[in-house]
C-alpha cells in the first residue's frame, strides 16, 4: 500500500463509517431512515474488511430501490474499499459502473430539484455529488491522471460547500473538504507554482477535525484522514494517539497497521516498525485476493526496519522473498523505486554480513 494510496484508502474506504451506539433513529442525513441505518451497517462491515457481507447487502440494497442514487453510491464504495486494500484493478469496473450510476440518477434528480427551485429540500443530494466526484479525483490520482483529478477535487469541493450552504448541520462535508484542502495544498508544495497556491494545509486538519467531532456518516472517516494528514505533516504525538485508538476499534483492518507501521518509519523505531510489519504481513498472506503490489510494499518496508537495526540477515531475507511474487508490467511500474532500494539493501547487507564473517 504506496503513501498516496494509504490516503486514496482511508479517504474512499470510510469517507461513511458508521458513528456508533449513539446513531439515532431519527434520520440526520438521507431522508429515509430505516436505509440510512443499513447503508451505515454495510459500511461497517467495509471497515471491518468483511467486504464480501458488505457487497451483498449493497447489492440488495440496490436491487430493493434502483433508484436511489444512495444505494448505487454505498455499493461503489464498497468495492472500492476492496479494490484498494488489495490492490487489485480487477474490482475498477464494478465500481465504476455503480458511481456512474450513481451520478446519473443524482443529476436527474437535482435537475428536477432546480426545474421547481427546491433545491434546498436535498442538501444531502449535494452532499453525495460532492463525494461522487471525490471518488472521481481519487480514482484520477490514483493512476496518474493529475489534471483530471484536480477538475473532479474541484467539482467535489463545490458541492460540499453547496451543501453545507443549505445546511450548515451537514458536517460530513467537512471531511471531504478537509481533504481537499490539506491534499491538494501538501501535493503542490514541490511544484514551481506553489508560490502562487495558498498553503491550506491547516485549514484541511482544523476541518478534519470538525468532521471527526461532529459528523454523522464520518466521524471515524475524518479520524483516518486525520490520522494520514497528521503523518503528513510529522505530528506523530497526535498521530500515534490516534492510530493506536482506531487500532483497538478495528483490530483486523490493515489500513491503521500501515499508517502504525509509518508513524514508527518515519521517526525511525525500527524494533516497534518490524512488529507492526510483521503482523501486518501476516495478515495480507492470510488474505487471498492480496495482490503481489502490497506484500512487495510490505516486505521492502521490514527488509528498510530489520537493515537499520543492523539485522542484516532477516533484512537479506526480505529482499529475497520480495522477488517471489508475480507482478503486473503496472505493478512494477509503481514499485521501480521500491524494487530499486530492495536491491540496494540485499547489497549492502551482504556486505555488511561479510565483514562480520569469521575468516
Amino acid at each position: 500500500m504506496p503513501a498516496v494510496k494509504k490516503v486514496a484508502s482511508i479517504l474512499a474506504l470510510t469517507i461513511f463509517a458508521i458513528w456508533g451506539k449513539s446513531h439515532t433513529l431519527q434520520s440526520r442525513v438521507l431522508p429515509d431512515s430505516v436505509r440510512e441505518k443499513q447503508f451505515l451497517a454495510g459500511i461497517e462491515l467495509s471497515v471491518r474488511e468483511q467486504f464480501g457481507e458488505s457487497d451483498s447487502l449493497f447489492k440488495a440494497l440496490v436491487k430493493s430501490d434502483p433508484g436511489d442514487p444512495w444505494g448505487h453510491f454505498f455499493w461503489a464504495v464498497g468495492i472500492a474499499a476492496r479494490m484498494m486494500d488489495a490492490e487489485q484493478d480487477s474490482f475498477s469496473p464494478a465500481f465504476s459502473i455503480q458511481l456512474s450510476i450513481a451520478q446519473q440518477l443524482t443529476e436527474k434528480e437535482l435537475k428536477k430539484l432546480k426545474k421547481g427551485k427546491k433545491e434546498k429540500e436535498r442538501p444531502d443530494l449535494f452532499l453525495l455529488m460532492g463525494n461522487i466526484w471525490g471518488y472521481k479525483a481519487l480514482d484520477g490520482y490514483r493512476k496518474g491522471h493529475w489534471y483530471g483529478g484536480l477538475s473532479a477535487g474541484l467539482k467535489a469541493k463545490g458541492n460540499f460547500e453547496k451543501a453545507l450552504q443549505f445546511d450548515s448541520t451537514f458536517y460530513d462535508a467537512y471531511n471531504g473538504l478537509g481533504n481537499y484542502y490539506f491534499w491538494k495544498s501538501a501535493r503542490t508544495r514541490k511544484f514551481p507554482i506553489s508560490a502562487f497556491i495558498s498553503d491550506e494545509r491547516q485549514k484541511g486538519i482544523e476541518q478534519l477535525v470538525v468532521a471527526k467531532e461532529k459528523g454523522f456518516f464520518s466521524r471515524q472517516a475524518a479520524a483516518g484522514s486525520l490520522l494520514w494528514a497528521l503523518i503528513g505533516q510529522k505530528e506523530f504525538k497526535w498521530a500515534q494517539a490516534l492510530a493506536d485508538s482506531l487500532a483497538v476499534q478495528y483490530p483486523q483492518a490493515k489500513s491503521f497497521l500501515w499508517a502504525k507501521g509509518s508513524i514508527y518509519q518515519e521517526q525511525k523505531r525500527w524494533d516497534s516498525s518490524v512488529v507492526v510489519y510483521s503482523k501486518l504481513l501476516s495478515q495480507l498472506e492470510a488474505d487471498p485476493f492480496q495482490s503481489g503490489f502490497n506484500m512487495v510494499e510490505c516486505r521492502w518496508r521490514l527488509a528498510n526496519a530489520y537493515y537499520n537495526s543492523h539485522r542484516y540477515q532477516e533484512a537479506l531475507l526480505e529482499c529475497k522473498s520480495a522477488k517471489n511474487y508475480s507482478l503486473s508490467d503496472k505493478s512494477k511500474k509503481r514499485l521501480k523505486t521500491r524494487l530499486k532500494k530492495l536491491a540496494e539493501i540485499s547489497k549492502k547487507s551482504k556486505k555488511a554480513l561479510a565483514q562480520v564473517e569469521p575468516r
